[in-house]
């Protein structure tokens, strides 16, 4: 049966699909995540903090030529209600904010302190771009300026199993075809940094329809108690309801990928 109860198989009823730019960084994703996870030490463990940011405008949106997301507001308010739903074995502290900067984020990645939090979950909703000329540079844009690969790759976690970085905005999974580097962007970026999983998209998206995916995903991955080897298969769940059974053409949704274990 597929997802919308009919008798016709689909790919996407039997097929999970998940992104590696290489079989080295596949590895290498697994064995960090293991390795903080099985340490023995009182900080190295599986965090229960979450951070989500919804970006309706940036302060230079006239410069950077961005239109005002509506829905990224509404995302993350319904990204935080689903991850509060959690409750076994320990609740998820969800921190929200509506006006992130790249210091603050590489920050919160690198906590110098004992007391310092570490987001497990990162989930953003905004605008993202990548750059062909730099791959280095692609980013997401945040509120004054931008989270670029060269950026994110200062940032240094060594005490917390990271299992998730859902990037809800355009092209932060856009390879340069042909480059030297051409696996070089912004989700390979969240990746290197030690997150499990990461969900991007490979072109541009509609906000409206980026909104449902991602609060369909938390409704199905709060179900299955976040189990981190289950975040591909939520993502495939969540596309198949909400834009796949409902006739969205497949160049609205089939850009949405997944990246990890």
């Amino acid at each position: 049966m597929g997802s919308s109860g009919t008798a016709t198989l689909r790919v996407c009823d039997r097929v999970v699909s998940s992104y590696t730019t290489s079989i080295k960084d596949l590895r290498f994703a697994r064995q960090q995540f293991n390795r903080r996870l099985t340490h023995q030490g009182p900080e190295t463990r599986q965090s229960t903090e979450a951070l989500v940011c919804g970006l309706v405008s940036t302060s230079r949106d006239v410069e950077w030529q961005l239109k005002r997301l509506e829905e990224a507001d509404n995302e993350a308010t319904n990204v935080t209600k689903e991850l509060k739903q959690y409750s076994p074995p320990r609740s998820i502290n969800v921190t929200t904010w509506t006006k992130p900067d790249a210091k603050s984020i590489v920050n919160a990645l690198s906590p110098l302190v004992e007391n310092l939090w570490t987001p497990a979950i990162f989930h953003f909703a905004g605008h993202g771009i990548s750059s062909a000329r730099n791959p280095f540079a692609s980013a997401i844009y945040l509120y004054d300026d931008r989270l670029d690969v060269s950026l994110l790759l200062r940032a240094r976690v060594w005490r917390v199993a990271l299992v998730l970085a859902y990037l809800s905005a355009c092209s932060t999974g856009t390879s340069t075809a042909g480059a030297s580097d051409e696996s070089v962007n912004i989700m390979t970026g969240f990746l290197t940094v030690g997150f499990m999983n990461v969900i991007g998209t490979l072109w541009e998206v509609d906000d409206t329809l980026s909104c449902g995916i991602a609060t369909q995903f938390y409704s199905h991955w709060v179900e299955q108690k976040l189990e981190p080897k289950l975040v591909a298969y939520g993502l495939q769940v969540a596309v198949a309801e909400v834009a796949v059974d409902n006739g969205i053409s497949p160049e609205k949704w089939a850009c949405y990928v997944h990246t990890g274990v």
